[in-house]
């Protein structure tokens, strides 16, 4: 009775409409069994609500009709147990490669963010060593103009003065822009084209 296990139930009948042999006669309880189970796997797979389907096919032998057999097939969508093994065995893998997925994804994303943090790291370290390299050097020059007028080495001609004007206009436009910066990085403003 391999057939019932596929979800086939089979009557064979003569010319005259008896039955010959019938899997549900022959073992009621294995056949209950089968239908059972195949509508449990069915409702597993979200493909409840299929109807028994009766298909019936002449029988002959040597040219002249012999009888009928009947196929009760569980349908119009069936899969034997074979098929939802597979079905089952695909969900999983279909879940767990979306998890294998997800998981990769996020460690993508946390390695390109920490890359992303590395290197605006290094470039804040960059601009406070430029911003005190540009802060040193006019700092420089102003203290060196400064000492030579003060201990009387340098005489204070205009020329001189001038140059420490420059310095000091440079050092006050430097500490401008560090607050223009420091404005945009707290986005007190906006940024127009």
């Amino acid at each position: 009775m391999h057939f019932t296990h596929e979800g086939y139930i089979v009557t064979v009948r003569d010319t005259e409409g008896r039955t010959v042999w019938n899997a549900r006669v022959c073992d009621m309880a294995e056949c209950n069994r089968v239908l059972n189970e195949i509508r449990s796997r069915m409702d597993k797979l979200g493909k409840s609500g299929g109807t028994p389907q009766i298909l019936e096919y002449p029988l002959s032998y040597a040219g002249r009709a012999a009888g009928f057999v009947t196929i009760e097939t569980f349908g119009p969508l069936f899969y034997s147990k074979g098929e939802s093994v597979f079905l089952f065995s695909l969900n999983r893998l279909f879940f767990l490669s979306l998890a294998v997925f997800t998981a990769v994804s996020i460690v993508i994303a946390v390695v390109l963010a920490s890359l992303v943090l590395n290197e605006a790291d290094k470039k804040q370290r960059q601009l406070t060593s430029d911003v005190a390299h540009e802060l040193r050097t006019p700092l420089a020059c102003l203290q060196g103009s400064m000492e030579a007028l003060t201990d009387g080495i340098w005489e204070p001609t205009p020329d001189r003065l001038a140059g420490c004007s420059e310095e000091i206009q440079r050092l006050s436009k430097l500490v401008t822009d560090l607050s223009l910066l420091t404005d945009i990085e707290w986005e007190h403003i906006t940024l127009h084209k």
